[in-house]
């Protein structure tokens, strides 16, 4: 049983039964529905650490986002610069 489901960016899918299928498509559709289409696909190993990283970060009042961008500023041990452009860094921190 193939079933269609390129309308969510995930494609076709080939199960045994009608039945594998049928669950497979509502589980998915209920997940666009909740989540938006931009986390299908990712997998449920991937939505359990953002959403155990979200409830770290808000008990602190703060957002993944946040928290990206603060690690980005501090750990940017592959990017080369002068020492002048470090030192104009520190000054605007």
């Amino acid at each position: 049983m193939a079933l269609d489901l390129r309308s969510l960016g995930i494609g076709r899918k080939y199960f045994k039964t009608v039945d594998a299928a049928k669950t497979f498509g509502s589980k998915k559709l209920e997940e666009a529905k909740h989540l938006g289409i931009s986390a299908l696909p990712l997998t449920h190993e991937q939505r359990l650490k953002f959403m155990a990283a979200e409830e770290k970060l808000s008990a602190v009042g703060a957002k993944i986002v946040q928290a990206a961008e603060i690690f980005l500023r501090f750990h940017k041990a592959n990017q080369r610069r002068t020492l002048k452009q470090a030192f104009d860094e520190f000054l605007t921190m």
